[in-house]
């Protein structure tokens, strides 16, 4: 089994079927194989040297056979432009087709292979091909693109195979059996000037997917959802590094509990911000959540994420509209050194059932430091070594303690960063006089993310990566 899943980050996927005029508006719907796999050969072109290409067109040449869709619910909708011609006061009139979805977590394109099966390097190589890819169709379809070995709970609902009467017949490019990778690579302006009707080493391929899939269906909003995380991104051209991860994630805090204050009840407050006095039971332990900055895709030195894990005093509620619209809105500007802004944006709310389609949730024997492990006291010779303290910590944040085998200190840098540049001062507060360091921890069996250690853990501090 392989899924690769298609968040659209706009909600809008902008293609033009291969036999369509793009004057025409027609989107082309479900997105084409063989527009998946040559966006994965572009992705190889972007970095070359980091691939072996004998082994990306191995990978494609398992890729062409035809994948069953999961669609999500969709409009279809058109802008018209008007382009000057040569004559002065004459105008062209040109439709620009899309197709329109959703941007949440239920909102995926899912490519489904029930029978193909990957060995772990293809799949590792799969992984890294698909975070080169930026946008699949026109570059204003931004998409973030996955892979799982595991069937998610999205229905098929388009596939290849006998029409029923709720389905209508969709004529899609896919890969052919003569398909070799020169084939895949030409251009497709120069084989429209040579007067291909469809590119060499492609295949028609009649899908059936659901009768009037573009008709809107009008529904109130549901008002009360259970999210376990929230998702905001950093916009760019300007984005903080990664080095300065605490300060990020504290300053998003003082930001959101001023806006929290003003609209939420109470008790909410309490709950997201850990706030109260000694005898409050959000002052102390773990429940509260958990602010965690994520390195970008293209930079791992900036940040490009936000995840606001909510901690398990929140975890379970069903959240009203005005705390969600809160949690939303999140932050305007966080302000960082020399006057400079940086701007977040709301990205989505994460249920239970999709937090494990986040990379720093799957499971792994071996975990490695994505920002320092700052230990929370000194060690004592001779009573605790540091393998004693985090298997503290991990009973402390609720982590299978008597699974950790190893810890290995590493090299004293992350991501190119030397672990002295990390911001691990919290406010006014006085710096840690413990140790810092760059860990690998290895247990007895897979563990589930996430893995969040140490000092400052619930501000960036302390995060590890499955390897």
């Amino acid at each position: 089994m392989l899924e690769i899943s298609v968040r659209l980050l706009a909600g809008r996927y902008h293609a033009t079927p291969w036999d369509r005029n793009p004057r025409e508006g027609e989107p082309e719907w479900p997105p084409s194989p063989w527009r998946l796999l040559r966006a994965l050969a572009a992705s190889y072109y972007r970095t070359p040297n980091a691939f072996d290409l004998a082994s990306v067109e191995s990978l494609v040449k398992k890729l062409t056979d035809p994948p069953e869709f999961h669609l999500p619910e969709a409009s279809a909708g058109h802008t018209r432009q008007y382009f000057p011609q040569s004559s002065p006061g004459d105008k062209q009139l040109l439709f620009d087709g899309f197709v329109r979805t959703g941007t949440g977590v239920h909102d995926l394109i899912v490519f489904r292979w029930p029978g193909l099966e990957l060995d772990a390097r293809e799949f590792a190589l799969l992984q890294l091909l698909l975070q080169g890819v930026s946008y699949l169709g026109r570059a204003e379809s931004w998409a973030e693109l996955t892979a799982q070995a595991e069937a998610s709970t999205l229905p098929t609902n388009c596939a290849i195979g006998a029409s029923e009467a709720d389905t209508e017949p969709v004529r899609i490019l896919g890969a052919g059996p003569d398909l070799d990778w020169e084939k895949l690579v030409v251009q497709t302006g120069q084989l429209q000037k040579q007067g291909w009707s469809a590119p060499p080493g492609s295949s028609w391929l009649t899908y059936h997917r659901k009768l009037n899939c573009f008709q809107v269906n009008r529904c109130s909003s549901p008002r009360h959802i259970r999210p376990v995380a929230v998702r905001y991104s950093y916009l760019r051209p300007v984005r903080p590094r990664l080095a300065n991860a605490l300060f990020a994630a504290e300053s998003w805090r003082t930001d959101f509990l001023r806006l929290a204050k003003k609209q939420v009840g109470e008790s909410v407050f309490l709950q997201l911000g850990g706030k109260g006095d000694e005898s409050s039971p959000y002052a102390r332990g773990h429940i509260h959540p958990y602010i965690l900055p994520q390195p970008s895709a293209d930079s791992h030195h900036l940040l490009g994420e936000l995840l606001v894990l909510l901690g398990p005093s929140t975890r379970e509620r069903c959240f009203p509209a005005e705390t969600l619209e809160t949690l939303a809105a999140g932050i305007g500007l966080m302000h960082q050194q020399q006057d400079r802004a940086f701007k977040l944006q709301f990205v989505e709310f994460i249920e239970r059932d999709q937090i494990n389609r986040l990379p720093n949730f799957r499971s792994s024997k071996v975990w490695q430091s994505l920002t320092p492990y700052v230990q929370t006291r000194h060690l004592k010779p001779g009573k605790e070594t540091l393998l004693d303290q985090i298997r503290r910590e991990l009973s402390n944040h609720g982590g299978p303690a008597q699974l950790l085998e190893d810890v290995i200190i590493q090299p004293r840098e992350l991501h190119g960063t030397s672990l002295g540049e990390f911001k691990t001062r919290r406010g006014d507060r006085p710096r840690p006089a413990y140790g810092v360091h760059n860990l690998r921890l290895t247990f007895s069996e897979p563990v589930g993310g996430p893995m969040v250690l140490g000092y400052a853990a619930h501000f960036g501090l302390g995060q590890f990566q499955p390897v």
